[in-house]
């Protein structure tokens, strides 16, 4: 199989076959099915010294171009990377849908999730072999003082027999430090797990730090991408008590930083969206963040970005579904259509709810946001338009058959700003705390 789609992957940069044989590996990581895999450390071992190597030539801030499907924070939800896979399979039936489309992912593979080593091992190897389709950049738990306590080493542990697990840990760890820190979408986008940070003045200063990066805590730019937080009500920038590191931003940091490094907007992760998705600062920044019922109990919803080759963003929600269900099943219509969405918790970043009258798992929702700015045209009023359908899947496939969404358009409705959630502080009430903090 890995042979027929070589010759129509290729266009997309990829790479020869490895010298050790990871086609097995790589299949492996295609079937949907699959909840939980064996590994040996070998070839786990294996697989990190060849993706690093890859990594190590991109630079710390990695330009990725247009057209991109963006995904936020997955935390070892193995079953919901393959949902976000199998929406964008509709492109090509002949390939799988994590073949179909480039990714761009924004950190936080693991801990939280059962799945923390599939979800890694998979995207690891999809970097090996497509390296120009998946980039790959660093969220603030892939660092040992985080995914140590959050449940990474606790399930590598459960897994693999001392020495091995303490091997492979320390191997994982050492190649987060190798990753980018940042990405710049068509030259327009600026994106990163956390936020903004006082210390940049240009793109250089990203470009300019030095990885290995084995403790982001040192560098006050590289701890601010990972860690920081927007704020409403806020000037400037102020050290974030709640995390116990890093600082919150306020509407006017964030908009000098974007006219002072000439972009349109700021995408990041790093927070739990009740909807997947939060405006802040007139949608100058956008959190998205990918792992639907992410607190057991919560029902959020999870959403990926995907920006065309116009650089128009559309934003695709995935509805949370029972434990219970495995499989196609993951796909049936299980989210209540009646119960109401409400502001996360009494400290949420969404000020407001986005309530839509669709249920079902998958929802598409392609909004007309341009990135290019047309001449004479604030900045403030590039991302004022806004337009959506709802495409959604209404049949189930088969059990053990390639996944085919049915989509039914509805006619496009006109968004207010008041229909779109503003993102207003840190929401996650079982949130990280740093182990260290930053050094001054």
């Amino acid at each position: 199989m890995l042979r027929k789609l070589a010759s129509n992957i290729r266009q997309f940069g990829a790479k020869e076959k490895p010298k050790v044989n990871l086609d097995n590996f790589l299949s492996r990581h295609l079937n949907f099915y699959d909840d939980r895999l064996n590994y040996t450390p070998e070839e786990i071992i294996s697989l990190i010294a060849q993706v690093k190597e890859i990594i190590k030539v991109e630079g710390t801030l990695v330009d990725v171009p247009f057209p991109v499907a963006i995904v936020g924070d997955i935390h070892g939800q193995y079953a919901d990377l393959h949902r976000i896979f199998s929406v964008f399979s509709t492109k090509n039936p002949e390939l799988p849908g994590s073949l179909c489309q480039r990714y761009l992912f924004l950190g936080d593979y693991v801990d939280r999730g059962p799945c923390s080593l599939e979800v890694i091992c998979c995207l690891l190897v999809h970097k090996i072999y497509y390296p120009k389709m998946f980039y790959l950049i660093r969220g603030n738990h892939e660092h040992s003082s985080i995914n140590r306590v959050y449940g990474f080493h606790e399930e590598i542990v459960s897994r693999f027999p001392p020495p091995q697990c303490n091997q492979l840990y320390s191997a994982f760890n050492d190649l987060f430090a190798y990753f980018p820190l940042a990405a710049l979408v068509g030259g327009r986008i600026l994106c990163m797990h956390g936020g903004i940070s006082s210390e940049v003045k240009t793109l250089n200063d990203i470009r300019k730090l030095k990885r290995p990066i084995h403790e982001p805590s040192v560098s006050e730019l590289a701890c601010d991408l990972l860690w920081a937080d927007p704020m409403l009500d806020l000037s400037g920038f102020v050290p974030n008590p709640m995390r116990g590191i890093s600082v919150f931003f306020g509407e006017d940091a964030l908009e000098k930083v974007c006219a002072d490094l000439n972009v349109d907007m700021i995408i990041r992760g790093h927070q739990v969206m009740q909807n997947g998705v939060g405006f802040y600062c007139g949608k100058r920044l956008l959190t998205i963040f990918s792992a639907p019922r992410y607190y057991p109990g919560r029902n959020n919803k999870g959403a990926v970005l995907n920006i065309t080759g116009e650089g128009r963003i559309g934003i695709i929600m995935l509805s949370p579904t029972s434990k219970m269900l495995q499989g196609y099943h993951r796909f049936s219509e299980t989210f209540d259509r009646f119960e109401p969405d409400t502001s996360y918790t009494e400290r949420t970043s969404s000020a407001e709810s986005l309530t839509l009258p669709e249920s079902e798992a998958v929802t598409r929702m392609p909004v007309s946001i341009t990135i290019t700015k047309p001449p004479g045209t604030s900045p403030k009023s590039v991302l004022t338009s806004i337009r959506r359908s709802l495409q959604v899947n209404s049949v189930p496939p088969a059990k053990n058959k390639p996944m085919r969404l049915l989509k039914v358009a509805s006619p496009l409705q006109e968004v207010t700003a008041r229909d779109i959630p503003t993102q207003r502080t840190v929401d996650e009430t079982q949130g990280d705390t740093a182990v260290t903090c930053r050094s001054k």
